[in-house]
């Protein structure tokens, strides 16, 4: 079960692992993703998911006094916790599963944004037409983690996206952000930015199946301007299997100058795929 405040990156990472889990330890797979005013999208509003069986918040405190929460703190692997029936697990972290097993993050990677999705990262990439584009994701909503906001000011990216374009004049960006009027900007002060123009409001149902296209394009780039301390930036780029480098202003994670080498993926459903052809 997650938490019903956890963004999309903390409810994929604790629901996939979860799966992951049960898959290993040979059990029965049911998740609780909460939805309400401030998060309002069902899993399978995203992601064509099948493996699990949806579970209700009553039924999670039916089992409560019987089988009380545990988290990712627990060790699953002793003979008491594998004697009971049920593993009632409530958290926003990632789940261990032992060794050789698969991970979330292919289990993250296998998956199929449904067709409105589909379809909106097709118009996309259509409006691209094949040229190479970094990723820009830019946290600015008043809910961001404060962390967040003190660390990745808009001034970062907009300096940042100049240097490469200077390296390569003809470099792209694709701009995504939480709140439209920065996204609007950023694009009217860069040249050679797109972006999504009807996201849909923060955190309702057509707002996070943006995002979710947001996450495939990101994935699909030649290289990730990230915020700093935020998981959607870390999922874009698992999504991609860490075949483009994610820059924030404070962490590099792989190779800074990969951005001149590689086009962006295929197949933007598929980022991964991408990591094949260059090893």
């Amino acid at each position: 079960m997650n938490f019903a405040n956890a963004g999309l990156g903390n409810r994929l990472r604790f629901t996939l692992s979860a799966q992951a889990l049960a898959e290993a330890e040979g059990r029965r797979f049911r998740y609780l993703w909460p939805t309400d005013k401030d998060f309002s999208a069902r899993l399978t509003e995203l992601w064509e998911y099948e493996p699990g069986e949806s579970a209700s918040m009553s039924e999670s405190r039916q089992l409560l006094s019987e089988f009380p929460y545990v988290n990712e703190k627990v060790d699953f692997w002793t003979p008491e916790m594998r004697a009971l029936p049920i593993w009632h697990v409530r958290s926003v972290n990632t789940l261990p599963v032992p060794e050789g097993s698969q991970t979330w993050e292919q289990h993250f990677r296998a998956l199929t944004p449904v067709q409105q999705i589909r379809d909106r990262i097709s118009d996309l990439r259509d409006a691209v037409a094949g040229r190479r584009y970094v990723g820009v994701m830019i946290r600015a909503h008043e809910r961001s983690h404060v962390k967040t906001l003190e660390a990745s000011p808009v001034v970062w990216y907009t300096k940042r996206m100049a240097e490469l374009q200077a390296a390569e004049p003809n470099l792209w960006f694709y701009i995504s952000s939480d709140v439209q009027e920065v996204q609007d900007a950023v694009i009217a002060s860069i040249p050679n930015c797109f972006g999504q123009t009807d996201k849909g409001p923060y955190n309702t149902t057509a707002g996070v199946q943006s995002s979710v296209a947001d996450l495939y394009m990101l994935a699909s780039s030649v290289h990730i301007l990230a915020p700093y301390w935020s998981s959607f930036g870390d999922i874009s780029w698992i999504l991609s299997d860490g075949c483009v480098a994610k820059e924030t202003s404070r962490t590099m994670h792989g190779d800074p100058t990969a951005w001149q080498l590689v086009d962006p993926a295929p197949d933007p459903l598929k980022p991964s795929l991408r990591a094949q052809v260059i090893a």
